[in-house]
């Protein structure tokens, strides 16, 4: 390769090198600003969360309790007088940042019977049916249980704020499910049935980060009691603390970019710099060679030729002519280097041949 041509190599690889540098730098500054600096999201985000179920038990006749409905704080509701139950679902989330998250509801009955074979309310009594079905928004005209198969809102509402609210009210009517329960255990005969619906409400948030939470809250209304009472279950409020960053797409996408920057990079700094020509490596390595190669034909001394002694002092232009001299005269080649340079040399009768490899360089000199 001619002289200019290796020049231009080294120039362009050079700037290959500068640039790579550069992209590494900047693109790595940019990840770690916006990962650990002052442009990165909260890291923790606390969300506080209430799950409400009021309702109202709609009488058929107003006048035994001179009001139209009845609610949770009626210890027992006629079963006789009942006409429909009336529920709403109020579901609020607050949160310590400004956040994407994604929540998804639910809304699910449940149809429990079990035989009384013991005491009354005993729970060790055997279940003989065990049933969910979707929660319809209005069942009066329901053909069947299954009718509302695809509940209404089983698409994730996402937000990108600190507040989110959700309210759902239901009707609910309980004359199909009593007569699922008579149909469905019409062969149990032997001992009294219990029955009862468990109307179950859920809500799962989630977004990029670790922020999962599913929270449920259930009311139980009896079947087969002539006056009952609904229970709800579940805690009305709660609050936890989530490792939740969150970006957007466009900021996740700007994020790998600028990682596969700073890789990419710096891995084309590093082959740029192992490409770069190191004078000093490569006349070490040239010495090696001869040492390893031609190792029983030279002799390693640490004692510096003389070369005063001699009345001719003849520079060799490389390290074969050197051995084909050592072997013509069957002199050895000593081998002395100095903090200047590597000195092959043989001598006959009062003439000294060199073959010098100076440090940083490449070939021989005076």
């Amino acid at each position: 390769m001619a002289k200019g041509q290796e020049s231009g190599g080294k120039v362009l690889r050079i700037g290959v090198l500068i640039a790579s540098i550069t992209i590494a730098v900047f693109a790595g500054c940019f990840f770690l600003v916006n990962t650990i600096g002052v442009s990165a999201p909260p890291e923790f985000v606390h969300m506080a969360e209430s799950n409400q179920i009021k309702f109202r038990a709609h009488l058929i006749d107003t006048e035994p309790f001179g009001r139209p409905y009845l609610n949770q704080t009626s210890a027992n509701i006629p079963a006789s007088l009942l006409d429909h139950i009336e529920i709403i679902h109020n579901y609020h989330a607050e949160l310590s940042s400004r956040v994407q998250v994604f929540f998804t509801h639910s809304a699910t009955v449940t149809v429990t019977a079990r035989q009384n074979r013991g005491a009354l309310n005993d729970d060790s009594n055997p279940i003989i049916l065990n049933r969910t079905f979707p929660l319809c928004h209005n069942n009066k005209n329901a053909t069947s249980l299954e009718a509302c198969a695809i509940f209404e809102n089983t698409a994730p509402n996402r937000i990108q704020g600190e507040s989110y609210s959700y309210q759902e009210s239901y009707l609910l009517y309980l004359q199909p499910y009593i007569d699922f329960v008579k149909t469905t255990t019409a062969s149990f005969v032997d001992y009294p049935i219990r029955a009862s619906i468990t109307i179950n409400f859920q809500t799962f948030a989630s977004n990029n980060g670790q922020l999962r939470s599913n929270f449920r809250r259930s009311m139980t209304v009896p079947l087969t009691e002539e006056n009952f009472t609904i229970g709800i279950t579940g805690e009305e409020s709660r609050g936890a603390d989530y490792y939740a960053p969150e970006r957007t797409l466009q900021g996740t996408i700007m994020l790998a970019v600028s990682a596969a920057l700073a890789v990419i990079g710096a891995g084309v700094a590093v082959v740029m710099v192992k490409r770069l020509p190191n004078r000093k490596d490569q006349s070490r390595q040239e010495v090696d060679r001869y040492l390893r190669d031609y190792n029983d034909a030279i002799i390693v001394t640490n004692t510096a030729p003389n070369v005063r002694a001699y009345k001719e002092h003849i520079t060799i232009g490389s390290f074969k002519e050197l051995l084909k001299l050592a072997t013509a005269t069957g002199n050895p080649i000593i081998y002395f280097e100095s903090r200047s340079g590597a000195f092959f040399y043989c001598s006959k009768e009062e003439i000294i041949y060199c073959f010098i490899i100076w440090k940083g360089k490449r070939g021989a000199g005076g």
